[in-house]
């Protein structure tokens, strides 16, 4: 999810620009999927990192992450296009996002694995 989010939206940025409008949908349509597809891989990568006991609660807590980016999402977004008049640069910060979120991704696999030995 994090590679399709960091690939549309660094596409989407491109064709803000150019116009075509089939190609801006079908990129903004796999961002939504993978909006939809996180909420249901969140429950099961809690449970992984935290364990089952108390999953609700751990699960409540990473949600709040959710939530605050749900926040402060639109607000940076909104402060990035009013700075430059431009769609081009929030859906550049997007996909920089999903390049952080890959990156996080690996991170936290190669710390689960060092932690499992």
């Amino acid at each position: 999810m994090a590679v399709i989010v960091a690939v549309s939206g660094f596409a989407l940025s491109a064709f803000t620009e150019s116009g075509s409008l089939a190609l801006f949908l079908v990129f903004a349509m796999l961002i939504a999927m993978c909006y939809g597809g996180s909420m249901g891989v969140y429950p099961a990568l809690t449970a992984d990192a935290f364990g089952i006991k108390y999953n609700g609660v751990n699960y409540g807590i990473m949600f709040i992450g959710f939530a605050l980016g749900g926040y402060i999402g639109p607000i940076l977004a909104n402060s990035l296009y009013d700075n430059t008049e431009s769609y081009s640069v929030p859906l550049m910060a997007v996909g920089a996002m999903g390049v952080v979120a890959l990156v996080i991704l690996f991170v936290l696999t190669a710390i689960n694995k060092r932690s499992q030995r």
